[in-house]
Parts: structure tokens; C-alpha cells; sequence
């Protein structure tokens, strides 16, 4: 790969046309790696990749090219969401489509490429039902990539908007339909020739396909490049989505394996900025990668900044102008080494305290480093005539080499601190240790056979860096105590997680995989009894299983039978792409076939060895054994409880401890096995066990005290999951199992479902994983979810650090913050045992407040409630946590319109009087809300010239929108009350001083109100005016139907 520096590149002259003619010279917009649809549920960063987007539309527009190219990766996700689409979708409409004649020429067939069955022709500006002005032509990148099996089945969101005649989709290679064909198919690359005067254009897209697929490909010569006759007088581009940074063998493109006749290779998926063409040694094409439009992640890549770039073409000339993009939020990024700051500052490496504050200096000055940056390309933007755009939160990484440190704190707390001040808190940090002795030999091979982490001959230093991730997902899934999902399964469901981004993947398969063992057991349709209905359900999942192994044995008897590929050995032996084909009546090739070329050598492939399996998993209860008398003991000791509820709620208010025996179990036993399995396989369960039944039957009785399980007689259609444990595979102690890995799967199951107990219900090992973060991280979806949980007795089996209730839609609930109360108490009462055993008598009388760390509420009010004095009494019983980690409070509506309040005046003069009691608060958002006011508009019972809020000496950030009868002094007297000097940004979004169908708040009204503030001097008050200059922003945000300001532009409102 040619790596040039910037030296090496000064001496070598930037390729540029001698003499432009408009007539001949065709302009294109090049950009690549969009990512639209990334992190777009996030309330900050969740516009970014669209605004980005936007402004590459626009600036096609203003650079008035011929057309858009893209280079893969327009979308984030495989199946994007209906409203990245539709923005999508609108852009482009809005950008792409008009009056404005196309200038170039196509000259390739229209219709290659078109769908089949329909008329219309695959370049849309052939159409003649569609008017548009500037073309744009894409690829698709390892995102966004079609899914299926040929051309009925293998589709991608690009597709959608190829068939809607916004977008020319080039470059997609039909996946073959079965092995056979696979072996006599290679990549064939079709051109879109396009013509301006005197220029003639070549675009040769290429999708991304595996990268060991493309290396095969390319060092068999078996990509096809169909050109004219006369290539080398065309100016041809080559497009393609893979990777170019060598990740390990076969897992890259080579830079210098394309055909000489190519002139420019525009090159996707690689998101750092090298925009600026580079030549390739031995050859005479370029190479330009414009990088990401968005950060994706917080890597040294991706703090370059961001541009795309103006590509002018004459001839076999070509002129390339980077443009930077205005809209990218400013990312900074350094490291530090905790050892060398420790010497230089002179403070103890083993101090928490002086550590974090440490870092919280350091992170401070990249803050402000990248609202200089900002500030200072602002104003260059400004000066050369483009408008002020606001400042946007910065994206910040700090890494920090933490060797020689005993332990650090909590980054995901120490981000807390900047809330409001970033727009990544939760990953600010990262900790990293440096590594020692490692050596080239150390690293994982493709050609080395896969190793098992439970290798004897290995030490644990070699079985970290050996042993390969999916080997190690494998064999824990394998050894885990799964009832319900199989392995299998399981481990393609994470594979597509990772590799394809589909955060739905797992959830997917768990929701697919519990209904196809639903259908199964129904399938029996005979009256099952309760004893032997675990073997019916283990009977069904083992025909499942069955069946998946059977279709990959399938898979794999073909693939034996397959041709041997042409390989040669040498990298210099061929242009892999040369590819002339010679035909008659035209200037393209017309090849009847699509076989590949003669092979020129042959080589005996070397056969593989068969994978080792993994111990068979349960054994039925006709085939058991007795057991010894101690399991007999052992198993009647825990005997199943009555059967309990199966939500959420309930499971977050059981208690953990074990209910005394009532009826004593069968006895059973796991059948010996006669010879031992030919790979160990990894140890999951804690030491001590005495058989697998007796391990079976507490994970049963576990299971069903937190009401899991509805035991019932028959299995019907529309019950609760009522599935017993079956027995777990053979299995060795829990110690050496990555219980890091499963709590980020059950983290996330858990966050986005709505019945997370069909998640805990699985396995023991997700009960006793997932019940602490169910409880750190408690969210109420339902009314009846928060009075189950807030009639519970029983300690939490931890401390909560964020709450949250969701009750969108419908009407005002009357008793929801009697029921919170109700449920902080609880909490409370958790703190308060927690307290006395860790030995403290005064529990009771200093634990008075929940230290959270998030309090969000996103519900309604109503003027008529009879209990809003309940939200006096509950909102006093939280707090911010002791460590200066943040308190951030939301308390939104669940309004997706902006037309009227839904928190009302009464509620919110009891929402003010708790505020009060929040002496930990840092970050307060409210939505939605009217102020208390009489008839003349006044803000009551508060003066109008009142401060807004009680003094709060912790707030940092302050938001406040879509919010009524707000009066613009009482902003200015807040900011001039003593003790407020923390309060950094007080942002009024679509606030108004009367109803909503008068003007919004301006900053200047809130200037005037503070000019206007009795009692002050006037130097008081110009330094009030200039600290509401410094601190407040208005914006508008929300449009609405008619009248007040609603003709003014979305943004800051000064």
C-alpha cells in the first residue's frame, strides 16, 4: 500500500487541467461513506449524518456540477429506519430534481442494469417522466450492502431509491444462486459511459463484496472490466467500497492490482480524510479517498476534518479541490500517560481524586480547543460570504494509558460532569494499559488452525492474543445453560451483530427462535403433563438444531465438490482487471458468456480438517440414571414455588432468597458418557456441583421465585412463555467464562424490550446477570409496571442509578407521582439496608434522598389532578449522586406536536417548590410546560421580576422548551441571582413569554429584561446584559400553522 507523507508529496506536482474549456469539462461532487441513519436516536448526535448530507447536496447545487458520485456506505444501516429514508428521500427530491438540463451524454445502454419486468431505464435522467437536474450515482459499501440471492432476492435501501428514480444504483453484482454457479462466476464490471463535447467518461463501480472474496478474485483474474476498444482514450474511474488499510492476509485490496487503463480510483470505506490524490508506484492512476462525512467513531481517523471534493475532468486530464464541510460537529482527540503527567504535575498516581481532576482538566481544554476551532473557521466561512452557523456540542476522546495505575474511576460517571457541555459524555474517556513484549509472532493468522481458550499447552497471555473471538463466542454459548435457544444460532445472531451493525439482530433471532419453539411444541396438540413437558420442549429445540446442522452439512458437502480456482502465486504476473473483450457492430464488447478466462495453472487444494464438536448437550429422562443419595439431598432441598407474575414489574419487585422446600423433587440423573469429547470445551459454572439435575433444579427454582414461569397444564397459544430448564451440558467452573461479553448483549436485550422477563427467563446465568442492571437502570413503560414495582417489599439486589417513565400516548394518569413516591421509598429503603450492613446505626436517619444519576420523566399532567401535590413529596425523595458525576433531570411530554402545554401551571409550581430540595442537580431539561401566571399574564406566585428558578448552586445546563408564559426577566434574574456563577448555557427552545400564537423569546428580550432589573446599579446590569449575551441561546425548532414569528428561519433567534 503506498502510504505517502505530506514530504513525499511536496515535491511531486498535483495533477490539474493546462487549458479548461466549459464545453468539455465535466464537474462532479465526490463523496463517500455518508452514513445516514447513524446514532440517529441520539437527542444530540442524532442529525448529524443527515445535516452532513444536506450540505453536500447543497454544495452540488452551488458548485453547479453534472452529477453526485458516491462511493458506498450511504446508509448507516443494512435496513435503514422509515424516517432516515424519508429524510433521504426528501434531500434528494428537494437537491436532484428540477429544470436544469443535463449537460452530459450517456452513451452506454440505458437499460443495462434496469430492474427486469419494467420499462422504465436504469439511468434516471433517461427517463422521460422524470425532470432531473443533477444525476447521482452510487455504489453500495459493506453497510448498506444487498441481501439476498440473486436478482429477485438480493436487495438494499439503494435499490428503493433506484427504483424511485432518485439515485442510479451501479456497481451490484448479483450473488450466484447455488456452489455450482459460484465457481464459474467471477466479478464481471459493466461501465456507465457518459460523453461532455470532447470528453469521454468511464464510471466502473464496484460494490463491496468480502475482502476475501475480492483478493481471490483479483489474484485469479477473474474481475472482468467490459471497455471500449479505444479505452485509453477515455477517462476512466474506478469506484469501490474495501478496505485499504491491510487488516491481516487476504483481508485488503492491494493498491496496485487494477487495470492500467484506469485513470482514477475513488476509494470508500476508509473514513480518515486523504483526499488529495496519490500516485501508485508502478503505475499511472491516482487514488483519492474523500473519508466519512460523519464520525462513526472516536478514532484518530476520524478527527480530520471533514471534506468532500470538486472533481473537474477534460479530457484525460483531471483537476481534484477539496472542500471542507461546514455542518461536521468538531471532534478533538489526544491521549495522555498517567505515569509521565503524574511527574510533571507532581500529584499521586494512586489518588482518585486528584486523578479525576486531572482529567477533567485535561478534558476541559480540548472543549475548549474545539469551540476555538470552530470559532475560527466560522469566522473565515463568514468572511467569505457564508452564513453564521451555531456552535454545535463537540465531540471529545481522551485516552489515557492508565499502566502502573491500581484502579480509576467510572468513565461513564466521569463523563456525567459535561453533560450539556459535549455531545459524548458517556465515552469521553478511554482506558488502555501499554503492552509488553509483544512480538509479529503473536499475532493471529488466517492459515493457523483455530485455537480453543481452554488450550493446556497455552498461557493466558497467549490465549488472549491466539485465541480468535468467534472461537471464544462459540465455546461459551456451547457451555451455557441456553433451555430455549440453541447455539447455533445464537452465534450467527451475534455475528450479523458486529460485522452487519444490526442492533436488532439478537433480538431477531431470540423473538423468531421462541416462536418457532411455540409452533413446535403446539404442533403435538396432546395434553401434556407437567413432568414430562420439558422433554417435549427439549425434543422440539433438538429438531431445530438438527435441521440447522443438516442444511450446513449440506452447504459443505457442496462446497467439497467445487472446481479448484486458478491461483497464481506471483503479484506481478498480471493486470488482475485487464480484461479486452473483441466483438462486432459496436464499440463495447459483446460477450455471449460470463465465464471467466482459462485457468493457467492448477493446484490441488489441501483438504480442511473437520471442525471439532462440541459435547452434546442434554440427556432425555428415559435414558437417566440414579443418582447418588448426596444429589437425592441435594435436589429435595429446593423445591419449585407457586407460579408468579411474568412483566417487568414483577420481576424487578421479587426478592433473591430462597423460599423453604415444600414438596421434594424427582430423582434423576445425566447419563455418563463413555468417551471423553475431542476438544475441551470452556467452564461456565461455579465449582461444587454435584450433578447436572441438581444444577438443573436450581436454576429452575431460581427462575420461577422471580416469576419467570407460569406452570400450567396444557401449552396454548396465547400463554406466558411457560418453559421449563432442561438440563445443562456437562460444564466446569464459572471463573474463566467473559462474563463482560454477555452482560453487553443482556444489557442491550434488556434497554430496548418491553418484557424483559422473556429475556431472564432464558437461562440462570441471564437471571443472576441480568437482574442487577434490570435494577441500576430501572425504566417504567407502563402505569401498571410502576405500582407493581412500588407495591414490592423486597431490597433491589442493588443500588439504582437512573429512573426513568415512560407513558406516552393517551391521557394524563392522576396517581403516577403517588406511585413514584411510593417507588423512590422503596428505593430508599434498599439505601437504608445497604447502610446498616455495612455497618452503619444511623442509616435511617441520613439516607433522606436517591442519589440518581439520570431522573427522566416523559409524561402528562392535568389542571384537574387531585394528587399533583404528590409531585412535590416525590420529586424531593431523589437527588444527585455524592461523586461529582452529574444529576441530570428530564422531565419532558410526550407531545410530538407543538401546539399546546401538556405539564401545567399548577404541576409546574409544584415541579419549582421540589427543585429546591435538588442540591446535587447539574442538568435540567423541561419541555412542554406552562409557567403560573394570573390574568394579566404574570408570573405568579412568583414576582415577574422573580428569579425563574430557587437558587441551585450545582446547575450547570439549563433547557427549557416548548414552553408557555415564560417571562424574559425572570430568565435575566436567575442569571443575576448570587451562587448561580456554575450555570454555563440556559438554552430556550420555541419558548414564549405569552401563548404560542405570539412571538418567541429572543435573546434581546431577555437583555431587555435584565437591563431592566430594579434594585441593580448600572454597572450590575450591563455585567447582567453581558452574562445573558454569554450564557442564553433561543432558538426556534418547531414550526406551527400560522401567526407570530413563524416566517422566521429555524435557528438562533439573537
Amino acid at each position: 500500500m503506498s502510504d505517502h507523507s505530506e514530504d513525499e508529496r511536496e515535491g511531486v506536482p498535483l495533477p490539474s487541467i493546462r487549458n479548461e474549456y466549459a464545453d468539455d469539462t465535466v464537474k462532479i461532487l465526490l463523496a463517500t461513506d455518508n452514513h445516514i441513519g447513524y446514532l440517529e436516536r441520539d437527542p444530540i448526535r442524532g442529525q448529524d449524518s443527515i445535516n452532513a448530507f444536506k450540505e453536500v447536496l447543497q454544495l452540488a447545487v452551488k458548485h453547479d456540477v453534472d452529477f453526485i458520485l458516491l462511493a458506498g456506505d450511504l446508509f448507516h444501516e443494512n435496513r435503514p429506519s422509515r424516517d432516515c429514508l424519508y429524510q433521504v428521500m426528501a434531500l434528494l427530491r428537494e437537491y436532484t430534481l428540477g429544470d436544469r438540463p443535463i449537460q452530459v451524454e450517456l452513451l452506454s445502454d440505458p437499460n443495462d442494469g434496469k430492474p427486469s419486468g419494467y420499462s422504465f431505464p436504469a439511468i434516471n435522467y433517461e427517463d422521460p417522466n422524470l425532470n432531473v437536474s443533477i444525476p447521482v450515482f452510487s455504489i453500495h459499501g459493506n453497510h448498506d450492502d444487498p441481501q439476498g440471492a440473486g436478482p429477485e432476492g438480493a436487495l438494499c435501501a439503494l435499490d428503493m431509491l433506484s427504483v424511485s428514480g432518485l439515485i442510479n444504483y451501479m456497481g451490484k453484482i448479483d450473488l450466484p444462486l447455488d456452489d455450482a454457479e459460484a465457481q464459474n462466476t467471477g466479478i464481471a464490471i459493466r461501465p456507465v459511459l457518459l460523453r461532455k463535447g470532447n470528453t469521454r467518461l468511464g464510471l466502473y463501480g464496484v460494490g463491496n463484496v468480502k475482502d476475501q472474496r475480492m483478493h481471490f478474485e483479483l489474484r485469479s483474474n477473474r474481475v472482468r472490466m467490459y471497455m471500449p476498444r479505444d479505452k485509453d482514450s477515455w477517462f476512466n474511474i474506478l469506484l469501490l467500497h474495501q478496505n485499504r488499510v491491510a487488516h491481516g492476509p487476504q483481508q485488503s485490496v492491494p493498491e496496485g492490482m487494477f487495470d492500467d487503463s484506469i485513470d482514477l480510483v475513488v476509494w470508500g470505506h476508509e473514513h480518515d480524510c486523504r483526499i488529495v490524490p496519490e500516485p501508485v508506484a508502478g503505475k499511472r492512476y491516482y487514488i483519492t479517498q474523500p473519508g466519512s462525512s460523519v464520525a462513526t467513531s472516536l478514532a484518530d481517523g476520524e478527527a480530520l476534518e471533514k471534506h468532500v471534493a470538486l472533481l473537474k475532468i477534460q479530457g484525460k486530464e483531471f483537476e481534484l479541490t477539496p472542500i471542507a464541510l461546514r455542518s461536521v460537529r468538531p471532534f478533538v482527540i489526544d491521549d495522555v500517560i498517567l505515569s509521565d503527567a503524574a511527574e510533571e504535575e507532581g500529584f499521586d498516581i494512586n489518588d482518585k481524586i486528584e486523578v479525576t481532576k486531572y482529567l477533567k482538566t485535561k478534558v476541559n481544554e480540548l472543549i475548549e480547543k474545539a469551540n476555538r476551532d470552530w470559532d475560527e473557521r466560522n469566522t473565515r466561512a463568514v468572511a467569505e460570504g457564508e452564513p453564521e452557523l451555531p456552535r454545535p456540542l463537540p465531540l471529545v476522546r481522551l485516552k489515557v494509558d492508565t499502566t502502573g495505575v491500581s484502579e480509576m474511576s467510572n468513565p461513564v460517571r466521569f463523563g456525567q460532569e459535561f453533560q450539556g457541555l459535549l455531545a459524548n459524555p458517556r465515552d469521553v474517556l478511554t482506558f488502555h494499559r501499554s503492552k509488553k513484549g509483544t512480538t509479529r509472532a503473536s499475532k493471529v493468522k488466517a492459515d493457523v488452525p483455530e485455537l480453543s481458550i481452554d488450550d493446556p499447552d497455552m498461557s493466558i497471555g497467549e490465549k488472549l492474543s491466539k485465541v480468535r473471538v468467534q472461537t471464544l463466542v462459540r465455546e461459551y454459548l456451547a457451555a451455557q445453560e441456553l433451555q430455549l435457544l440453541g447455539e447455533g444460532g445464537m452465534s450467527e445472531a451475534i455475528e450479523t451483530f458486529v460485522d452487519k451493525d444490526d442492533i436488532h439482530a439478537i433480538q431477531n433471532h431470540v423473538n423468531a427462535a421462541l416462536r418457532s419453539l411455540m409452533k413446535g411444541v403446539q404442533a403435538t396438540d396432546v395434553e401434556v403433563d407437567e413432568d414430562a413437558f420439558e422433554e417435549v420442549v427439549d425434543k422440539v429445540r433438538g429438531d431445530h438444531e438438527k435441521k440447522r446442522a443438516e442444511k450446513q452439512e449440506d452447504k459443505q458437502s457442496k462446497n467439497k465438490g467445487k472446481g479448484k480456482a486458478t491461483n497464481d502465486d506471483s503479484d506481478a504476473s498480471i493486470d488482475s482487471m485487464m480484461m479486452d473483450v473483441d466483438g462486432g457492430g459496436s464499440d463495447f464488447d459483446d460477450q455471449a458468456s460470463d465465464e471467466p478466462p482459462p485457468a493457467k495453472t492448477k493446484a490441488a487444494a489441501k483438504k480442511m480438517a473437520p471442525a471439532k464438536k462440541a459435547p452434546a448437550r442434554g440427556k432425555s429422562k428415559a435414558a437417566a440414571k440414579p443418582v447418588s443419595d448426596d444429589d437425592d439431598d441435594e435436589i429435595e432441598d429446593e423445591a419449585p414455588p407457586p407460579p408468579k407474575r411474568t412483566n417487568r414489574a414483577a420481576v424487578l419487585s421479587q426478592s433473591t432468597k430462597k423460599a423453604p422446600a415444600k414438596t421434594p423433587a424427582k430423582k434423576a440423573a445425566a447419563k455418563s458418557s463413555g468417551s471423553k469429547a475431542t476438544q475441551s470445551t470452556l467452564s461456565f459454572a461455579p465449582p461444587g456441583r454435584s450433578s447436572t439435575r441438581a444444577a438443573a433444579s436450581r436454576a429452575k427454582q431460581k427462575v420461577s421465585e422471580t416469576g419467570a414461569y407460569s406452570r400450567r397444564r396444557r401449552f396454548a397459544a396465547n400463554s406466558d412463555s411457560p418453559y421449563h430448564p432442561h438440563p445443562p451440558s456437562p460444564s466446569m467452573p464459572l471463573s474463566r467464562a467473559p462474563a463482560e461479553l454477555l452482560q453487553l448483549i443482556l444489557a442491550f436485550a434488556l434497554d430496548g424490550s418491553s418484557y424483559p422477563s422473556n429475556v431472564l427467563c432464558v437461562s440462570r446465568t441471564f437471571l443472576e446477570l441480568g437482574q442487577p442492571i434490570l435494577h441500576a437502570r430501572l425504566q417504567f413503560r407502563s402505569i401498571r409496571q410502576l405500582i407493581l414495582f412500588s407495591e414490592g417489599t423486597s431490597t433491589l439486589v442493588c443500588a439504582p442509578r437512573t429512573l426513568s417513565i415512560t407513558l406516552t400516548g393517551g391521557s394524563a394518569n392522576f396517581e403516577v407521582f403517588k406511585h413514584l413516591a411510593a417507588a423512590l421509598k422503596r428505593c430508599r429503603k434498599t439505601l437504608r439496608s445497604f447502610d446498616k450492613l455495612r455497618g452503619s446505626t444511623s442509616g435511617d436517619a441520613e439516607i433522606t434522598q436517591v442519589p440518581l444519576e439520570v431522573l427522566s420523566l416523559r409524561l402528562h399532567s392535568h389542571m384537574n389532578n387531585p394528587h399533583l401535590g404528590y409531585i412535590y413529596e416525590a420529586l424531593s425523595l431523589a437527588n444527585g449522586t455524592s461523586v461529582p458525576s452529574g444529576f441530570y433531570a428530564a422531565l419532558r411530554s410526550s407531545a410530538q406536536l407543538h401546539a399546546a402545554a401538556q405539564i401545567v401551571p399548577t404541576a409546574t409550581s409544584h415541579l419549582i417548590r421540589a427543585l429546591s430540595t435538588w442540591t446535587a442537580v447539574q442538568h435540567i431539561t423541561l419541555t412542554n410546560l406552562s409557567f403560573p401566571s394570573d390574568a394579566l399574564g404574570r408570573n405568579t406566585p412568583f414576582a415577574y421580576d422573580a428569579p425563574l428558578l430557587p437558587a441551585l448552586p450545582s446547575l450547570r445546563t439549563l433547557y427549557i422548551g416548548q414552553a408557555t408564559l415564560l417571562p424574559p426577566m425572570a430568565v435575566a434574574a436567575m442569571l443575576a441571582r448570587p451562587g448561580q456563577d456554575a450555570l454555563a448555557h440556559v438554552r430556550l427552545v420555541d419558548a414564549y413569554p405569552l401563548s404560542i400564537w405570539g412571538a418567541r423569546i429572543r435573546r434581546r428580550d431577555v437583555e431587555d429584561g435584565a437591563a431592566a432589573l430594579p434594585g441593580l446599579t448600572d454597572a450590575q446590569r450591563e455585567a447582567i446584559v453581558e452574562r445573558v449575551r454569554r450564557v442564553v441561546s433561543c432558538e426556534k425548532k418547531t414550526g406551527r400553522l400560522a401567526g407570530g414569528d413563524d416566517g422566521d428561519a429555524e435557528g438562533v433567534l439573537s
